[in-house]
């Protein structure tokens, strides 16, 4: 009579062994997803389609309104009387869009954010008159939560659809050759119900 020897499988390597199967269903690429950046990353890389399935929903947040005020964390007067920012190149330069406030402060060589050097044209920023050491710039940033569902549109109906059947669009389309442009505002005012 032979005797079978059974070798159970440790807690812990049930774990692992979960955990690889996680990743390999996820099919991320190794991406760790913890922001719309990374949302992106995936669909430029062409491995969207593997990850998210239609009818998947992301909450992310989008800018509702920004604008920037001046001062001086010296208490003097500021050399800067009035700031501007563009929204776009802000939130482009930040990575991502939500509630919150930046002070960007001038040392009297450099602008500084979280006591980094930067250059405040990069975040789309405009000063009216000259900055002083101590000027500081807040730029005040509002942002909503938005809803966003996977629509599992492939972009090659898209295209075709731009070619045969505009209208059905509901946003405008530009064909030039073999290439479908699609203008980014618009398309954005359509996603919203604009």
């Amino acid at each position: 009579m032979s005797v079978e020897k059974i070798d159970l499988v440790r807690d812990t390597t049930m774990q692992e062994i979960s955990a690889s199967l996680a990743a390999i269903a996820n099919n991320t690429g190794g991406l760790v997803i913890k922001g719309w950046h990374n949302v992106q990353a995936l669909v430029r890389n062409g491995v969207a389609k593997r990850v998210f399935h239609k009818g998947d929903q992301f909450i992310v947040e989008r800018e509702t309104a920004m604008n920037a005020t001046v001062g001086n964390t010296d208490g003097e007067a500021a050399g800067i009387t009035a700031a501007a920012v563009n929204a776009d190149t802000f939130i482009a330069e930040v990575g991502t869009a939500h509630n919150g406030d930046y002070e960007f402060i001038y040392d009297g060589a450099d602008w500084h954010l979280n006591d980094v050097p930067v250059s405040i044209v990069a975040y789309g920023i405009t000063v009216t008159g000259t900055p002083r050491h101590g000027d500081a710039v807040v730029v005040h940033e509002t942002a909503a939560k938005m809803l966003v569902t996977v629509l599992g549109v492939d972009q090659d109906t898209l295209r075709g659809q731009a070619r045969t059947a505009p209208e059905l669009l509901r946003f405008p389309t530009v064909c030039v050759g073999n290439r479908v442009r699609i203008p980014k505002q618009a398309f954005l005012r359509f996603m919203r119900g604009e």
